[in-house]
């Protein structure tokens, strides 16, 4: 800091009333110093100058509530530098557009990182500890809203049907070393969403009948779509989706500030969506492994694949809009593993 001879005018408001006086300010031997209607020596370490700004006036705050304004900035910013007044590192990066450049692909980098890295992990620590009550009574909500907003209704399968598929995943179920009667519950019920198997938090898997008609009751694609919900069930693929929607909610809301916004719901839909196409390929190798250990050939998912993929009417639908992979991509994937095993049961 230096001393200097050079001076400007401007506006001085003491912090009680709103009448402006007008000063004469010069720096020197560290002293911020005021001339005219008031006059003042100020350390200039208790000083909080203006941040220099393309546009705007500029007001220094001073101890005690008063404040210095001049609105010629230009002039302002050529007084302070003059004065040897020094910006901080901070207002020096605001005014650098190769800083804003670099700490704006930073930011973007470490949203990148914890997209794909951090969120996933947060919500699979937050699923892990997440009680096994609160999980089945989030998963009997899910149900009953489902029934309620008139997704479901009551099954059509005879009783003698529904008893021969639990049978069916007793014996899968089995396979991965659990008890299903204390740990999971099959349902049936009509459906408006078509041939389709489900599970919710807490164990709930959910068959339509439309699902079974489909598959002819073929017992082993049965098996095989119930291996695929039972993975969802193990992996807590419910209590992490949930998770990661908060946080993603979350993140997005803090940038864009309005969660009601379609610029936040937006990202936050397509961002959760491929979370959901992530969670369906890790039950899918879950599902495989199942298959396997009941002897099952990986044949038994083509089939079911294969029919589902006949079945549905938005087939032209991007894959990046789908919570599932690309069916094709799916049937790929059994059909490699059935070629390694061998021929089908």
């Amino acid at each position: 800091m230096h001393d200097t001879a050079v001076v400007i005018e401007a506006d001085y408001f003491d912090g009680m009333q709103a009448r402006a006086q007008p000063v004469r300010l010069r720096v020197a031997d560290g002293f911020l110093c005021m001339e005219g209607s008031v006059t003042k020596r100020l350390p200039l370490r208790e000083v909080q100058w203006a941040e220099r700004t393309r546009h705007g006036v500029r007001i220094t705050v001073l101890p005690g509530g008063a404040s210095l304004q001049c609105g010629r900035g230009g002039e302002w910013d050529a007084w302070v530098r003059a004065s040897g007044v020094g910006e901080s590192a901070v207002v020096r990066a605001q005014q650098s557009w190769r800083a804003v450049c670099v700490a704006m692909l930073a930011a973007l980098a470490l949203g990148a990182v914890a997209y794909a890295c951090g969120m996933p992990w947060v919500a699979r620590a937050l699923a892990e500890r997440m009680p096994p009550s609160v999980e089945r009574q989030l998963g009997e909500r899910v149900a009953a809203a489902l029934v309620k907003e008139r997704w479901f209704s009551p099954t059509a399968l005879s009783e003698q049907k529904q008893e021969s598929i639990r049978h069916a995943f007793e014996v899968i179920a089995q396979c991965d070393g659990c008890d299903p009667a204390s740990s999971l519950q099959l349902r049936f019920h009509k459906s408006h969403i078509g041939p389709n198997a489900l599970a919710l938090p807490g164990g709930v898997v959910i068959v339509t009948d439309e699902l079974v008609e489909l598959l002819d009751s073929r017992e082993d694609a049965i098996q095989a779509v119930l291996a695929h919900e039972l993975g969802h069930v193990r992996l807590r693929h419910g209590l992490r989706t949930v998770a990661q929607s908060t946080l993603l909610a979350g993140g997005i809301g803090l940038v864009f500030g309005d969660f009601s916004s379609l610029m936040a719901a937006a990202p936050a839909m397509l961002g959760q969506l491929a979370y959901s196409r992530e969670f369906e390929r890790e039950a899918d190798a879950y599902a495989l492994e199942l298959i396997r250990a009941h002897r099952l050939s990986a044949q038994s998912m083509v089939f079911a694949l294969q029919r589902l993929q006949r079945s549905e009417h938005d087939d032209t639908q991007p894959a990046a809009l789908s919570t599932h992979p690309a069916t094709a991509e799916r049937i790929h994937f059994f059909e490699e593993a059935a070629q390694l095993t061998g021929s089908p049961r």
